[in-house]
């Protein structure tokens, strides 16, 4: 007599392969091909077809064995951890009040400088391929990672361009500053500049000289 749906099961042919019980209806799909010659199982009773593409209707999905269930702890844990990290990091910005900026600059520079992206972004990856996209979508943290990660990524991106703009009149205003060249009344020593014939509060000549000699 065949044995009860419960009793079947998928040998793994090593150690490192998952077992595959026998789904309850096992005996109700119809192993044959599709008018291409494609390999089909068709349910007996309502009809219903898989095709190549699909996964073999008379199993469950696989068990994870040992291996993979520590892995998926691990990936799990990670991406706990990145979520957290990246999360406060965001709120710790965005509560600190824009003026004056230097509080905000300090958190930015935490975001700048620390791996919370990189952890939240490994953990996401490492999840999309321990998972099935089924089950990465009905995971409401993977899904929140997700999220979460992308807004991070943009707060950073913000955050380097702010940093570069900054730098950016820094420099500017050292080579103002190294530029501009102050002159002087040799009569009443009050500032003159290049376009001044006469000075504006003695009347006396402003001679040439005074700009050659500064400017070598």
């Amino acid at each position: 007599p065949p044995l009860p749906p419960a009793a079947r099961f998928l040998p793994p042919p090593n150690a490192q392969r998952n077992l595959r019980f026998a789904v309850h209806d096992f005996d109700q799909w119809v192993e044959g091909t599709d008018k291409d010659g494609c390999q089909i199982y068709t349910h007996a009773l309502h009809g219903h077809v898989r095709t190549v593409d699909d996964d073999d209707p008379r199993w469950e999905p696989p068990e994870d064995n040992d291996q993979v269930k520590a892995a998926k702890e691990r990936i799990d844990q990670d991406l706990a951890m990145g979520l957290y990290l990246c999360t406060s990091l965001m709120e710790d910005y965005y509560n600190t009040p824009e003026q004056p900026d230097h509080d905000r600059r300090k958190v930015m520079e935490k975001i700048l400088k620390g791996t919370a992206l990189l952890k939240l972004s490994t953990a996401i990856s490492a999840a999309r391929t321990a998972y099935t996209e089924v089950q990465f979508q009905e995971n409401d943290m993977f899904t929140s990672g997700e999220e979460v990660m992308h807004q991070f990524q943009e707060l950073l991106n913000y955050g380097k361009w702010q940093k570069e703009e900054i730098e950016q009149k820094r420099i500017g205003m050292l080579s103002i500053d190294k530029e501009k060249k102050i002159y002087h009344c040799p009569s009443c020593n009050y500032e003159v500049t290049r376009s001044d014939k006469y000075c504006k509060t003695c009347g006396s000549k402003v001679p040439r000289y005074i700009f050659t000699a500064l400017a070598t």
